[in-house]
């Protein structure tokens, strides 16, 4: 069964792909990090998301608090939010950003549209010699009884009109990886997937003096 993307994931990719800076040039897909004043304006977005219905967000003006003399007493820390983790409690969330695209390979034919797919570059472990594999989808009955069909179907004319359709529009047909979400905070508390949680102690009073109102 295909896992579905959470929530999350869809609102920060989606914000990825349509945000255009002040200079008109998109962000670069490795260079895309949220910052205070930009989660300070989709906070009511991020509190839809399954992952934060469950608590109380805020957005911190600081990823770390230091005292007096300079010394760090409250750091934040990053969090992969794969799927199924939800947050509870309190947090203090201070920027967001995307990994790079991760490839499951058990996943590929479930994630190919259309006739054919290109998988992205993978590594020979035995040489190190970068591949690139193309999939072609063929039905074997069809296939098998092409002289019968009303008009006949020349199987080698139609495995050779797919490739070529993939080979002169391969962005059409790259088999798209999955960018899960950094989060870089505070957190009371997170629970994972199959009930498993994790519980912090947290100084609330000094966090509120750096939340962003």
């Amino acid at each position: 069964m295909k896992r579905k993307k959470s929530k999350l994931a869809e609102l920060i990719n989606g914000l990825n792909e349509s945000f255009v800076p002040k200079n008109n040039q998109k962000v670069l897909h490795d260079d895309f990090t949220l910052y205070p004043k930009h989660l300070s304006l989709i906070k009511e977005q991020l509190l839809s998301c399954d992952e934060f219905k469950e608590c109380d967000l805020k957005i911190l003006s600081l990823p770390n608090i230091a005292n007096s003399d300079g010394f760090v007493k409250i750091s934040s820390e990053s969090l992969a939010v794969t799927p199924g983790i939800t947050f509870k409690g309190k947090i203090y969330i201070y920027s967001m950003w995307l990994t790079p695209e991760m490839y499951d390979p058990s996943l590929f034919l479930k994630k190919m549209e259309g006739d054919g797919g290109i998988i992205p570059i993978i590594y020979n472990p035995e040489n190190f010699v970068p591949e690139r594999f193309i999939f072609l989808k063929v039905n074997p009955e069809e296939m098998q009884d092409s002289a019968s069909k009303q008009p006949p179907i020349n199987p080698e004319h139609r495995l050779h009109s797919v490739l070529n359709k993939i080979l002169n529009n391969p962005d059409d047909y790259r088999i798209k990886g999955d960018r899960h979400v950094i989060v870089h905070g505070i957190f009371q508390t997170i629970k994972f997937p199959g009930g498993k949680g994790k519980t912090n102690e947290i100084d609330e009073e000094l966090l509120e003096n750096y939340v962003i109102k």
